[in-house]
């Protein structure tokens, strides 16, 4: 009876966080009429025509492919650097350790409304504006404090005899950090990853503020661009929503996997 109750339960909650999911993956299928029909249709003769106008007739497909570039370097470089900076925060002792860490991670707490102004500045006066570079620059800069706090554990819990053991072998400390740490901390690194992915992905208001065209507007800036003073075409919004979310999906669907382990060594830490 509990069993059943637990799995009741769980149904219930996975019901109410796919119906959004799945009311928008079924409206991108829908056209304007069945769109606007109370009660909603459940079936319906479905068309990709919000699809065509999304792909084929507007071109949206540039700010996705932005969105995967921008996204995808990022996330390199701030796991690189990242891991390189929690490996001198786990690996080491020293005086004021405990006090950097929580610096680092106080500088995730930042609103980003607050310095919008000044990253804007900073970006003009480079000649960055309007520019992938840019995006990249300033997304690594928010993700990296959460990744070096997150990693730091994820290395922490690496024994120190392992360390230990390669350095009487004679590897120095670079080669102690890729032959040590990175491979016993293999699924927190997937994890921290998946994590900056999502953030990097579904990030809007330093996309909204950088660029104004194609060149380097991302698919969050875009799908916002169809809500008008006109109106909303609700089809085209959904299908729109419907292509952005598949990045997520897949890449979480790849890693799935590792970033469960990533997450239960984290729940297990200390």
């Amino acid at each position: 009876m509990e069993s059943a109750l637990i799995y009741f339960g769980l149904v219930v909650i996975a019901v109410l966080f796919l119906f959004p999911v799945l009311f928008t993956v079924q409206a991108s299928f829908k056209n304007t009429i069945e769109l606007t029909t109370l009660p909603p249709k459940i079936f319906f003769a479905p068309t990709l025509r919000h699809y065509w106008i999304t792909i084929v007739q507007n071109a949206t497909l540039v700010y996705y492919i932005n969105s995967l570039v921008v996204t995808v370097a990022s996330v390199i470089i701030v796991v690189f650097l990242g891991s390189l900076a929690a490996f001198g925060l786990a690996a080491f002792q020293y005086r004021s350790r405990d006090s950097l860490s929580f610096t680092i991670l106080s500088m995730r707490m930042l609103p980003r409304i607050c310095v919008v102004l000044p990253f804007f500045l900073l970006i003009v006066k480079l000649g960055l504006l309007n520019t992938k570079t840019a995006l990249i620059i300033v997304y690594t800069v928010f993700n990296l404090p959460f990744t070096i706090y997150i990693l730091e554990g994820f290395f922490g819990e690496v024994p120190k005899e392992l360390r230990d053991a390669a350095l009487i072998d004679g590897c120095n400390y670079l080669e102690v950090f890729r032959r040590v740490y990175l491979p016993l901390s293999g699924p927190g690194l997937v994890a921290t990853a998946s994590f900056c992915f999502i953030f990097t992905w579904n990030e809007f208001l330093f996309a909204l503020v950088l660029t104004s065209n194609e060149r380097a507007m991302t698919a969050p800036v875009e799908i916002a661009s169809v809500v008008s003073l006109y109106g909303v075409d609700w089809g085209d919004l959904s299908a729109m929503a419907t292509i952005a979310a598949l990045p997520v999906v897949l890449f979480l669907f790849v890693v799935q996997r590792y970033m469960v382990r990533g997450l239960t060594m984290g729940a297990l830490k200390g």
